[in-house]
């Protein structure tokens, strides 16, 4: 009998951009200050790797204008970037079993 594993998950990503990163992932992310836990809102793109968030400013819950565009910040700090619902990796991901002599021989049985 095989033994069953947890399905794969795939890994958080580690750079998003509006605009850039497809609208699917970005619907299923949030971008966490890493030192506090808190979620950023409002974020137009973040970098875990360098540690740079770029998001609009907002004040008692409204974008903040700034003649004709909404005020943006970039931030350098620690952050995270978490799946809310973590999806699963496709088959493709799976090892093939053309290197194992023993799932080979278990298809010739």
């Amino acid at each position: 009998m095989a033994n069953q594993f947890p399905a794969a998950l795939v890994a958080a990503v580690t750079a998003i951009a509006a605009g850039e990163t497809s609208d699917e992932v970005l619907r299923n992310i949030r971008v966490v200050d890493a030192a506090t836990g808190e979620e950023i809102i409002r974020v137009i793109s973040a970098d875990t790797v360098a540690g740079t968030v770029t998001r609009f400013v907002v004040e008692d819950g409204n974008l903040v204008r700034e003649d004709n565009a909404f005020a943006t910040v970039t931030e350098e700090r620690a952050i995270r970037i978490e799946w809310i619902v973590p999806p699963e990796a496709s088959d493709d991901a799976e090892p093939s079993v053309a290197g194992d002599p023993a799932a080979q021989d278990e298809g010739r049985a």
